[in-house]
């Protein structure tokens, strides 16, 4: 397990990729990970799914990245953050510039916690590519993110695979697309339940903008 020592921290100094997938730390090695990125640190890649990391280690390392200027890549999918998570992660956007890659997929966002995160996104420049497959999102989810996108996000992918927008959430996306603000280029939709009505929004936003 990831320990909460001085060695820990001095060991991580020198570290420029840090995988630990399916390690089982939870909240408290990812606690101790956020402490250890407090000090000097030349991570690039912090790639932590599937590891029982709830929302109180969500917290700890978002607050811990609120500062960060050199991850690029943070990777916490699969893990059991929910509202309050996602409500942690939104808030270190706010104030990262540094983190172009997010996945925070087969999580337990839901609705309301991709509320909190998305509400966030327009005062971040930096992030990119967003992994929200498989975290329970309907289509009030689907209308918060795109109210994000509508507002200046800088999005170029997105993830939402997996999730039961249905017909009400393409139509809100659909929506979106239609606008030469919204900057995305990749979209991921596979098993969301968009029906035939859902398809048809989407594929009349492709053609009516650059996509």
């Amino acid at each position: 397990s990831w320990q909460r020592d001085g060695k820990s921290k001095e060991a991580l100094s020198s570290v420029r990729k840090l995988y630990l997938g399916r390690d089982n730390i939870g909240d408290d090695g990812a606690s101790s990970i956020a402490e250890s990125l407090k000090g000097p640190c030349q991570l690039s890649e912090l790639r932590l799914h599937d590891n029982k990391i709830g929302d109180a280690g969500a917290a700890a390392l978002a607050s811990s990245l609120q500062t960060n200027a050199r991850i690029s890549v943070l990777v916490l999918g699969h893990n059991e953050i929910k509202e309050l998570g996602g409500a942690s992660l939104g808030l270190m956007l706010r104030f990262n510039a540094s983190i172009t890659d997010l996945d925070v997929s087969a999580n337990d966002l839901g609705d309301h916690g991709l509320k909190l995160l998305a509400e966030c996104l327009p005062s971040n420049k930096g992030l990119r590519n967003l992994h929200l497959a498989r975290n329970r999102i309907g289509a009030a989810g689907i209308k918060s993110l795109c109210a994000a996108l509508l507002r200046g996000c800088c999005l170029q992918r997105l993830n939402l695979g997996s999730n039961p927008l249905g017909t009400a959430g393409a139509e809100s996306l659909a929506s979106a697309l239609e606008q030469d603000m919204v900057q995305l280029t990749h979209l991921h939709l596979g098993a969301c339940n968009l029906r035939d009505a859902g398809a048809e929004a989407m594929s009349k936003a492709m053609y009516s903008n650059r996509w």
